[in-house]
């Protein structure tokens, strides 16, 4: 009964895993469109009461502790909001796979630079990776190189997906070593001197020291450039905080301060998905690209990030240098969805309207809250575009986690069943010394461990046959770990009593008659 119930509950428990950085292609329009509007008509005092309305009424059903929202223009922020636990526009999230954009806006910098051939063996740049000479630069760019979804740098080889578009943070992982091994410094320090740093993004980091730590002072003027001497600013600055991020447990966001392993076997690193930022970091972000890359790159290297792409074969969009894309009824879309353990993200530019958004949360969840955020940016972005946005459901979280929380109950319970049923094997077992000997009762009780030993053995089998690592499976969603660990305890618990019983009974049993 336990095996039966641990195959349903893991078959039932694998529907609700949805891991960091898979870019989730985002519709334009969750509702019937009304006249588009561009940055050249974008009426802020509009815009902001819109946003504003949206999301009163949409936020909470999210149950993100803290959100932040920003639309951008090439001429500078449009609107700006935090909300919850976020205090400030200088709070700095994880931001997911929107890393990946700014792992390839260095990659490009250095093309510029002449220190990079985008057609050149990525061996060339990284050898001590022993990646095969067939995986140019451009392909890890656009994630066809063959790499495994799950896959680590370490772990990383060409498999059969190769010359095809194929997720992997692998990719990403190995550009953000190729950047340190052409610049010659590490890739925090690369990062903060030469994107962070230009585009005054202040509160930002690759995993280090944020911006203002590495480098001091900024210059006001700037692109995107921060005024210095207005105290108001000045203060947001100063309060600050390096990273906002909350893990859910059977429901519940808690703050439980996980850091995320820092080495080659992790499952992606600050290149693929580790940079952190505030929401008005990402509002310089954006605004970059809607302003032709000025102060960070050309705008041939702009428009080769954008077109460089490839079909993804999965669908209607492309990947291409960190960026989803697609067609929305003649219009380029570019957008890119992140998740790590702690914090959720999304970001969109419509370059023919000069419109940037990017929506940030503090928590993740895989159950429910994950995709009631990215619909809350997809409402976000159809506001900005001048659409009526759908509003959430305010009833879909508590609803999926209650189902959810009820699969662990049934779970638990069939895992306590054995210790519950103690009572019973005990009974069973006088009977088996008073026949055949206190042996036998010994027997019984090693008999009953090597059963549920072979039981979590096959469970843990599963797992791998489902292709998600335990690493992945118990950081990015720590109910699954905290229920397993639960039922695997239930269990053990029942192997203990029955085998103090047998020694209890086997004592007892010298004093018995001998039943014939």
């Amino acid at each position: 009964m336990v095996f039966i119930g641990v195959l349903c509950f893991i078959a039932v428990s694998t529907t609700h895993m949805a891991y960091a950085g898979e870019p989730e292609k985002q519709d334009a329009v969750s509702a019937t469109s009304s006249i588009g509007i561009s940055s050249s008509d974008l009426d802020a005092d509009e815009l902001s009461a819109a946003l504003d309305s949206y999301l009163s009424r949409n936020v909470d059903c999210t149950h993100e502790p803290g959100v932040a929202v920003a639309v951008a223009t090439s001429q500078g922020v449009a609107y700006m909001r935090t909300l919850g636990t976020c205090e400030s526009a200088g709070d700095a999230f994880y931001i997911g796979s929107l890393s990946k954009s700014m792992c390839a806006v260095a990659i490009m910098q250095l093309v510029e630079q002449g220190k990079i051939d985008l057609d050149a063996p990525a061996s060339d740049y990284a050898p001590e990776y022993l990646i095969s000479p067939e995986v140019s630069v451009r392909m890890l760019l656009n994630q066809t190189s063959g790499f495994g979804y799950y896959e680590s740098l370490n772990e990383a080889t060409v498999g059969d997906s190769f010359g095809e578009f194929s997720y992997a943070n692998a990719n990403y992982d190995l550009l953000g070593r190729i950047v340190e091994h052409v610049s010659g410094v590490s890739y925090s320090e690369y990062m903060a001197k030469h994107v962070f740093a230009p585009l005054n993004m202040v509160d930002s980091s690759a995993q280090g020291l944020r911006t203002n730590d590495v480098l001091g002072e900024y210059d006001s003027n700037t692109f995107g450039g921060i005024n210095d001497d207005d105290p108001d600013v000045a203060s947001t600055y100063s309060d600050s905080r390096n990273v906002l991020g909350h893990r859910n447990y059977f429901g519940r966001y808690v703050q439980d301060d996980f850091q995320h392993a820092e080495n080659d076997d992790a499952w992606g690193g600050p290149s693929s998905g580790y940079v952190s930022a505030s929401i008005r970091d990402m509002a310089n972000y954006l605004q970059m690209y809607l302003a032709g890359g000025k102060n960070v790159l050309d705008y041939d290297s702009i428009m080769q990030m954008f077109m460089s792409r490839v079909p993804d074969p999965d669908g209607d969009s492309y990947y291409g240098m960190g960026w989803t894309s697609y067609d929305y009824d003649g219009e380029l879309v570019f957008c890119h969805d992140g998740d790590v353990e702690t914090n959720v993200a999304s970001m969109a530019i419509l370059p023919d309207r000069d419109i940037g958004v990017v929506v940030l949360g503090d928590g993740y969840d895989s159950v429910a809250g994950n995709s009631l955020f990215f619909n809350l940016a997809n409402g976000v972005l159809d506001v900005a575009m001048g659409n009526n946005a759908v509003d959430l459901d305010e009833t879909e979280y508590d609803e999926a986690h209650a189902e959810a929380n009820a699969e662990w109950v049934h779970f638990w319970l069939m895992c306590a069943l054995p210790l519950l049923l103690t009572p019973v094997w005990c009974r069973v077992a006088r009977i088996l010394v008073r026949k055949a000997g206190k042996t036998m009762v010994f027997g019984a009780a090693v008999i009953d461990g090597a059963l549920y030993a072979c039981v979590f053995a096959r469970l843990l089998s599963m797992l791998r046959d489902f292709g998600i690592p335990w690493r992945d499976i118990s950081t990015f969603d720590p109910s699954i770990a905290c229920g397993l660990y639960i039922g695997v305890a239930l269990v053990a618990l029942a192997v203990v009593a029955r085998f103090i019983a047998a020694i209890v009974i086997g004592v007892k049993a010298r004093k018995w008659p001998k039943v014939t």
